[in-house]
């Protein structure tokens, strides 16, 4: 039987999750989307998208109700979610990526609410291939998938402490550039500049590792491209090591416990390449840097909507 879901948030993340659920035909039945009111734009958004181009089916509006392919899905507009319909809907798992307070949706009748998104109250926070399998659904209604760095960053740090011990590390993460109307660094001309950011989320690793807890840092810097990110990852290790050491170790786990996780450029395919790929992470080989036996560099490349997406529908079909 098929989990039946609602997604809450029609920007980037939830119109991406809806596309690649119709798109790969998965055995997840959409029940509900909870949109910002402007159904036109929601439903043009969907169907022609500025980055991943054109959806190749049908995806109109009619009725309150969005129609893809010809399945019907409930369109809310709601600011108070506990006012949504999730209990006579039978949903058994909210996505939550507008930042509503999760356990509102859990009043509104949801079995379970996946935040796309770090979040503080969640029961939970999970990274699929790292502590997914802590997940325990009598004690965990509200789970934190954190955010798309954390699940690059969190498979890479995880293999890499077991075998090499991590004593501590910082993270630079550059990604695709946005728009603020709040932030003085990209308020203006974000598309000609790389302006830095703080990257609070890349501490977020001890939540999901805890012998990471508080050895991690980082910042974020916003570059002009459209899709792909790039974590550089510099860590001190406890045990001394070489570059073919850690590309043999990183791509024998791509290969193997972490596939479909971890994917090992060996083609030397650029970054833009990568835009639609699948995976948490996308190691660059070339690019690994050890320095006096302990002081390793490793990068690795993700679509941070896509290969996020495809995590979020892996943990709905884990919890199923």
């Amino acid at each position: 039987m098929s989990t039946r879901i609602a997604i809450d948030g029609a920007g980037r993340i939830g119109m991406d999750l809806l596309r690649i659920i119709y798109e790969d035909k998965e055995d997840i039945d959409v029940a509900a989307v909870n949109g910002g009111g402007d159904h036109e734009s929601d439903i043009r958004r969907f169907a022609h998208d500025s980055v991943y181009g054109d959806y190749k089916g049908s995806a109109v509006y009619a009725d309150g109700s969005l129609l893809i392919d010809g399945k019907k899905i409930l369109y809310f507009h709601e600011y108070d979610v506990e006012k949504l319909p999730w209990q006579d809907l039978n949903i058994d798992v909210v996505i939550d990526a507008s930042d509503n307070p999760a356990y509102k949706h859990v009043s509104a009748g949801a079995k379970r609410v996946v935040v796309a998104s770090p979040a503080d109250r969640a029961d939970i926070t999970v990274v699929m291939g790292v502590n997914h399998n802590m997940y325990r659904p009598e004690r965990h209604k509200t789970i934190s998938l954190t955010n798309p760095a954390v699940n690059c960053i969190a498979p890479i740090m995880n293999i890499i402490h077991k075998k090499f011990y991590i004593l501590k590390g910082n993270v630079t993460v550059i990604s695709p550039y946005c728009v603020s109307d709040t932030d003085c660094l990209t308020s203006k001309a974000s598309n000609f500049t790389i302006p830095p950011r703080a990257a609070d989320n890349v501490r977020s690793i001890g939540c999901v590792i805890p012998e990471l807890e508080g050895k991690f840092n980082g910042i974020s810097l916003m570059a002009p491209t459209d899709a792909v990110s790039l974590a550089d990852m510099n860590l001190m290790v406890g045990k001394q090591t070489n570059v073919v050491a850690i590309n043999e170790y990183l791509k024998a786990m791509a290969a193997g416990p972490h596939r479909g996780i971890l994917s090992f450029n060996e083609k030397q395919l650029p970054m833009s390449d990568f835009k639609g790929d699948h995976h948490s992470a996308i190691i660059e080989p070339l690019s690994t840097v050890v320095s006096d036996g302990n002081i390793v560099k490793i990068m690795a490349a993700y679509d941070n909507e896509y290969g996020y997406c495809h995590r979020i529908i892996d943990f709905i079909k884990y919890i199923g």
